[in-house]
């Protein structure tokens, strides 16, 4: 596994992600992080495409958050995976200060994969579909996308490096934005983000798949991290990791 990539990923994850409904409605979106929250889900199995190649399966359990006396944090003693009918051997290690189960799986974009996950003696099955991956063409401040069909959630996620994030949910048709002059103004390294998402619900289990890609970086992050998207990934999740606990 890349544990760069991963790293940024879990931090992305818990507060920054956007998903809403597949269908076309008035109804607000809603974000990811109203779902990863302990009163509902016990465990979070999340498919991550890697924008630089291969997939990741990550296997977590959801912390308690700030009420630890009614939700005890998930302690994920055995695990174990297939999809569709095939073994796929779990890693268990500790990653950016997790406790995780994960492997490596080549998914293919759009289609639909049946996953059997075990954890702690307890199987859950699911179909989820992963994720079509978006091509991003930048102009100046704006930039546009293109996807072979909608998922089911977008988003786009501003990293200020040192200044906090902002977030903007997407109906999942959108295939534009502008970048607002206020969020290049707020701090003098940074990155824009796209998330593309898919996710199904079982019990008090959550599955996704997500992809992160990078769309816009600010020149002098770039220049100050000599252009290596490793270094800038490792400044965004260091700045999370300061602010969020799952």
């Amino acid at each position: 596994m890349k544990p760069t990539f991963l790293a940024f990923v879990l931090g992305l994850l818990a507060v920054l992600t956007g998903c809403g409904s597949d269908k076309k409605t008035t109804a607000p979106l809603i974000g990811l992080d109203d779902l990863v929250v302990r009163e509902k889900y016990d465990y979070w199995i999340h498919i991550v495409s890697d924008p630089e190649g291969g997939d990741y399966v990550v296997i977590d359990g959801i912390s308690a958050g700030a009420d630890s006396s009614q939700y005890p944090p998930i302690v994920i003693t055995s695990a174990s995976l297939t999809v569709n009918d095939a073994p796929v051997p779990l890693t268990h290690g500790f990653m950016g200060g997790y406790e995780l189960w994960g492997a490596y799986y080549d998914f293919s974009q759009g289609r639909s994969y049946e996953l059997a996950t075990t954890l702690n003696g307890v199987t859950k099955t699911v179909t989820i579909q992963i994720i079509y991956e978006p091509v991003v063409n930048k102009s100046d401040h704006a930039f546009t996308w293109t996807l072979t069909k909608d998922n089911q959630s977008q988003a786009i996620v501003h990293y200020a490096y040192g200044h906090g994030s902002n977030k903007v949910l997407l109906g999942p048709s959108v295939r534009s934005f502008t970048v607002p002059q206020n969020w290049l103004e707020q701090s003098e390294a940074g990155a824009i983000v796209l998330n593309e998402l898919n996710y199904v619900a079982s019990d008090r289990w959550l599955f996704t798949s997500f992809m992160p890609t990078i769309a816009m970086q600010y020149p002098s992050m770039s220049a100050r991290f000599e252009q290596s998207p490793g270094d800038i990934r490792r400044a965004i999740i260091e700045q999370f990791h300061s602010s969020i606990g799952r």
